[in-house]
C-alpha cells in the first residue's frame, strides 16, 4: 500500500477558546488535531465525529429511566401478587403496554449496541 504524501500545507490559527476546544476533542476522541481537523472537513460525509463523554452520559441517562420504568413494573406485579383483579380489560390492557415497552426496549439495546459496534470500526 503506497502512502500519500502530504505536499500541502494550510497553515490556521484559531483563537485560545478555539484551541481550547480542539485540545477538548483531541483529548477525548484520542486523535491528534491534525487528523481531528482532516477527518472534520475531509470525511464528514463518511464519518461523524461523536463525543464519547456526550454518548455516556446519554446512555448512563437511558439506563436510568429504564431501571426506574423496570422497577415500577416489578413494583406493580408484586403488589398485585394475590390479589383479585378489579377489571379484567384494564389489566389486560396494561400487560399488553408492559410487553410492548419490553419489546421497544429489547429494540433500543440492540440499536445502543450496534451504535457501539459501528464506533469500533
Amino acid at each position: 500500500m503506497d502512502k500519500k504524501i502530504n505536499s500541502h500545507c494550510i497553515r490556521m490559527y484559531f483563537n485560545d477558546e478555539e484551541y481550547a476546544l480542539l485540545s477538548e476533542h483531541e483529548k477525548v476522541l484520542g486523535i491528534t488535531k491534525q487528523q481531528l481537523v482532516r477527518k472534520v472537513l475531509l470525511d464528514k460525509a463518511k464519518s461523524t465525529i461523536i463525543n464519547a463523554r456526550e454518548l455516556l452520559v446519554f446512555f448512563d441517562d437511558i439506563g436510568k429511566k429504564l431501571s426506574g420504568a423496570n422497577a415500577l413494573i416489578y413494583q406493580h406485579f408484586s403488589n398485585r401478587a394475590g390479589t383479585a383483579v378489579i377489571d379484567e380489560k384494564i389489566e389486560e390492557n396494561f400487560e399488553a403496554i408492559v410487553k410492548d415497552y419490553l419489546n421497544v426496549q429489547k429494540s433500543l439495546e440492540q440499536a445502543i449496541r450496534l451504535l457501539l459496534s459501528k464506533m469500533k470500526t
